[in-house]
């Protein structure tokens, strides 16, 4: 399915797979949707493909950390990071000088990612991004794994429970989160990476990411000093605080992008950044630190550099209802996970 999208995308598309079934099914899911220059081919990994190189590589490996090798596509080793590991590894010598890889997976251990991802890929340059949900602990992410379909025992189930919660800690796991790796060659001798937390996506996001990488590309640049700071347009505050006042909360977020989450601030901090949406100051004349939450903003995208003042006007105030009740919002889950 992601190779006869990416159709829609780019041209020359080659497709890979280890299953003969699954070659088959996408070659009849190519002719059923008439995709156009799209190529199967059988085989593991990068075999069928050696020699070639693409500006594009997708991947949707077996990524669960798994006690057994059963289900091809879904078991990636004890840890979950057997396929995984090959493919960044054998990435470099088939992407195109500027080419990027893009890997949905399991993380597991979110916190040594960037560690792990540099010694995978080896010496060649890279910016890459790490995007990550929300951690797992062993029971969260063993439960969903552990329910059968159709006839399974309360005896049976527990049973499967243990095993892959024994195999959580006998792989020395702290937490299983889900995200996204996406890695760009680069020409040049270093090798940046970027971590952060977004919400589970519910839309493209490719735009919000091409512009987090112009972002990145500004902030680089010689001339960055002279360019005006200020938040991204869709950024919205939020202050909490009890009825009888104490101690307040303060939050920022973009409510129309799943590519960020929500940040709590500090009083200091949302100050700032109130100040920054009111003046639009120039970054060279901002005091700025090293490591701090200026420059943490600045890495995530929530602030943004533009090459002229911002103007913005006062949004109108509409009528509003004086209480609305609102929805729950759910997160759709297996079936299976219903089932006992």
């Amino acid at each position: 399915t992601t190779s006869i999208v990416a159709t829609r995308y780019g041209r020359n598309v080659v497709a890979v797979d280890l299953n003969p079934r699954a070659v088959r099914f996408a070659r009849f899911n190519a002719q059923l949707n008439g995709a156009r220059d799209y190529e199967v081919r059988h085989g593991s990994l990068y075999e069928p493909v050696a020699g070639e190189r693409y500006d594009v590589i997708l991947a949707n490996p077996p990524f669960v950390p798994s006690p057994e090798m059963g289900l091809a596509f879904r078991d990636g080793g004890v840890r979950g990071e057997s396929i995984l590991r090959q493919i960044v590894a054998g990435a470099p010598a088939h992407l195109t000088g500027s080419g990027r890889l893009c890997i949905v997976t399991d993380l597991v251990d979110i916190t040594s990612y960037a560690d792990k991802l540099r010694g995978w890929w080896g010496l060649t340059g890279m910016r890459a991004l790490i995007a990550s949900t929300a951690d797992r602990d062993e029971v969260l992410f063993s439960v969903p794994h552990c329910h059968a379909p159709f006839g399974q025992s309360i005896e049976r189930y527990n049973q499967e429970l243990r095993r892959w919660v024994q195999n959580f800690r006998a792989a020395a796991l702290e937490a299983v989160n889900f995200g996204y790796i996406l890695v760009w060659r680069s020409a040049e001798d270093c090798q940046e990476i970027d971590m952060r937390v977004i919400h589970n996506p519910s839309q493209p996001m490719h735009h919000e990411v091409t512009d987090w990488r112009d972002q990145q590309a500004r902030q680089a640049r010689s001339d960055a000093d002279e360019h005006y700071l200020c938040l991204h347009p869709n950024a919205q505050f939020s202050h909490a605080h009890a009825p009888g006042g104490g101690s307040s909360a303060y939050e920022l977020s973009v409510p129309s992008s799943d590519f960020f989450t929500t940040y709590a601030l500090s009083e200091r901090v949302y100050t700032e950044l109130c100040h920054i949406a009111r003046v639009g100051p120039k970054l060279g004349d901002v005091v700025r630190q090293s490591g701090g939450w200026l420059e943490r903003l600045l890495r995530i995208g929530v602030l943004r550099l533009e090459a002229t003042r911002p103007i913005r006007e006062a949004a109108p105030v509409a009528a509003a209802p004086d209480i609305v009740e609102q929805a729950t919002k759910t997160t759709p889950t297996c079936l299976s996970s219903y089932l006992g």
